[in-house]
């Protein structure tokens, strides 16, 4: 039987990629991602693991302050980056993430990788999005570092804080080891997610991840100011060095310094 709904959204996906310059490769990888994930999840063992860990994960939100949970949905995507990256199964990984909100995401990255170090960027000002429209939450934003704060009490010594823009963040920063994970989470505008994206790029590891969140999410009215216009830009650029590791609602890369193009199993 036909899921109308389904089939809507992802004639929607195809033109939003189509109009924001995807390139075709990049379209496929998504589409083959999307239909490996669907078949995955429900029938294999690893994908029955993803959904219980999500649904724990979920569980423990109560010990949470936040607003609204804008992040679990994607832990199966996550977790399944993981294991095929090798990154489950090290350790002393040094991480990084770009836009930390309320530290939902923080929380649930220090509790799976247990012995990680992070480092958290964020003004704890809010964005565009936050102040008007349809994602406003004005509220959270006069408690949103405090929140942050005492969501992570648990993990003191694990993290490094730092409070400013991500721009001031790496005109400042003295990276003498790269990073094995960046989580990409900040301002949604196509000219910050660029900055962002080559930035962490030059940041990673060979073979590091890298990893998008909300590539089909749209708030601007000119769809190339969303994050997919400067994430395809970014992935144009980039190609001969990157591999699509899973292209859901989130797009993960692994970065390559061969210069080998790859596109996911």
């Amino acid at each position: 039987m036909i899921n109308l709904r389904a089939w809507k959204y992802a004639l929607w996906k195809a033109r939003l990629m189509r109009r924001t310059n995807a390139p075709f490769w990049v379209v496929r990888a998504h589409f083959l991602s999307d239909l490996f994930r669907k078949r995955f999840e429900r029938s294999s063992e690893a994908g029955q693991r993803y959904r219980s860990a999500r649904d724990d994960f979920r569980l423990s939100l109560q010990n949470l302050k936040f607003d609204q949970d804008w992040f679990s949905g994607s832990i199966p995507t996550l977790l399944r980056a993981m294991d095929k990256t090798g990154l489950a199964e090290r350790t002393g990984l040094n991480c990084l993430e770009i836009g930390c909100w309320q530290g939902v995401s923080t929380s649930f990255f220090l509790r799976t990788m247990s012995d990680s170090r992070w480092t958290c960027v964020d003004t704890w000002e809010g964005s565009d999005e936050h102040k008007s429209g349809h994602y406003a939450t004005t509220k959270a934003l006069e408690r949103v570092e405090e929140t942050f704060d005492a969501n992570l009490s648990v993990f003191a010594g694990r993290y490094e804080k730092y409070k400013g823009t991500s721009l001031s963040f790496y005109s400042l920063a003295d990276i003498k080891d790269p990073y094995d994970l960046i989580f990409i989470d900040g301002s949604h505008h196509s000219d910050d997610v660029i900055v962002d994206a080559v930035n962490c790029f030059e940041m990673l590891r060979d073979r590091g991840v890298l990893i998008f969140d909300d590539y089909f999410w749209v708030y601007y009215d000119r769809e190339m100011d969303n994050p997919a216009g400067a994430i395809n830009a970014f992935l144009r650029l980039k190609r001969d060095c990157l591999e699509i590791i899973c292209f859901d609602y989130q797009l993960i890369v692994r970065k390559h310094s061969d210069a080998v193009r790859r596109e996911p199993d």
